[in-house]
């Protein structure tokens, strides 16, 4: 099966290229202020994956200036609704750091400029959606330096997901491991893979068919770290690894990654992957955590951006 997929890339690593620009009221004395005032001006992009109707759900955003540089840290304002309606109500979005970024400790309360490396991440609030076709999100944010600055994008709102979500079943994958890959190359368990050693091999013990089976939690992550072109996998997997190898987790539930590609080159996907990611004919996305109960039925997913505090807390309240 060939399919294409898409990354966390075109939400934070392309944001200039996706936002819509917004616009700002710069302050002069601001620490690295660019000279060219459409480079002050705030843009924003939609970092979500697979919105579609349905209860609220995680919803979030990305912003940069129109240079690229990445704003973080603090609290902006999020409001959502259908293009020609009115707008909807203001809510709160908390920043949220990408995986393997270095933010400061403790984060400032205020949105600023910040080098990627730092505080690079996305405004994560819930939203809900009841309608399909083109919605729009508006952004509010006082950025340290740039004053008061707003910006709006759009986004598709589809009519069903094409991601397993929360409250269905978990597919029953047989997903490979270190000890049976089907004969296929250890890359198909895990794309870091160099001869027979497997990194975070914690993650690479047993299936998702297994767990079930057995009525144990699982966390599912479902990555690329060669080919996620954002970045973002390897990290994720890193940090799901982490917890797996902590107490009281890695007694809670089983921990199982998924690789996305058994063969990248001829653009193969595993065969455990797509009942995941890839439910209908359009694009795949990654990476996603899953976390699935002992009843087999998904409690929480996190597409593309998802932080350690985050999935800690889903495996204490899910993970029984």
């Amino acid at each position: 099966m060939t399919r294409a997929l898409r990354s966390g890339l075109g939400a934070l690593l392309l944001l200039p290229l996706l936002a819509a620009c917004g616009s700002s009221h710069a302050n002069s004395s601001a620490p690295n202020l660019s000279q060219n005032p459409d480079a002050n001006q705030v843009e924003a992009s939609v970092a979500s994956f697979d919105i579609a109707l349905g209860p609220p759900d995680r919803f979030m955003v990305g912003l940069t200036t129109g240079d690229g540089r990445f704003i973080g840290y603090g609290t902006v304002r999020v409001r959502v609704y259908p293009q020609g309606a009115p707008p909807g109500p203001w809510r709160t979005a908390r920043f949220v750091p990408v995986a393997g970024t270095h933010p400061r400790v403790p984060m400032p309360t205020t949105p600023q400029l910040v080098a990627a490396a730092e505080g690079r991440g996305v405004y994560e609030t819930v939203a809900a959606f009841a309608k399909k076709g083109l919605w729009t999100a508006d952004v509010a944010a006082d950025v340290r330096g740039l004053g008061h600055s707003a910006a709006s994008t759009t986004f598709d709102v589809a009519l069903k997901h094409t991601v397993v979500g929360v409250g269905e079943p978990a597919p029953a994958t047989q997903n490979y491991t270190v000890t049976a890959h089907a004969g296929v190359p250890l890359t198909a368990v895990d794309s870091r893979a160099q001869g027979d050693r497997v990194p975070d091999p914690e993650l690479h013990t047993t299936t998702v068919a297994a767990a079930l089976a057995a009525h144990r939690p699982v966390v599912v992550v479902v990555s690329t770290p060669v080919y996620c072109t954002s970045r973002f996998c390897g990290p994720t997997t890193d940090m799901v690894d982490a917890l797996a190898k902590q107490r009281p987790f890695e007694n809670k539930a089983d921990f199982v990654m998924i690789e996305v590609w058994q063969d990248y080159k001829r653009q193969q996907l595993s065969p455990a992957a797509v009942p995941w990611i890839v439910r209908t004919s359009g694009d795949g996305t990654e990476p996603w955590v899953f976390v699935v109960g002992s009843d087999g039925i998904v409690k929480a997913r996190f597409g593309n951006v998802v932080t350690r505090d985050e999935l800690a807390q889903a495996i204490e309240k899910y993970a029984r």
